[in-house]
């Protein structure tokens, strides 16, 4: 993807990363009309610090989610 085309989506959405990895994902419950959430942690900027930084960050990000998941609400089955 170009500079210009990351700079024009980051404007629109106001994302600070992607996960494409979840896009098939999503595509399937909506096409079978389910909703979907997907949460990500992120621990690193996949730079030469990565290592170090994923050791430090992950249990910020993990407490972040365990908060996360405290709040949402609880669906029935």
């Amino acid at each position: 993807m170009s500079s210009s085309r990351a700079a024009e989506i980051r404007a629109q959405t106001g994302a600070v990363c992607v996960a494409w990895e979840g896009s098939g994902a999503a595509r399937a419950e909506a096409f079978n009309d389910i909703g979907s959430l997907e949460i990500r942690g992120v621990t690193d900027a996949a730079d030469k610090e990565a290592p170090q930084d994923f050791n430090h960050n992950l249990p910020i990000a993990m407490g972040n989610l365990f908060r996360l998941l405290e709040v949402l609400p609880a669906t029935e089955s």
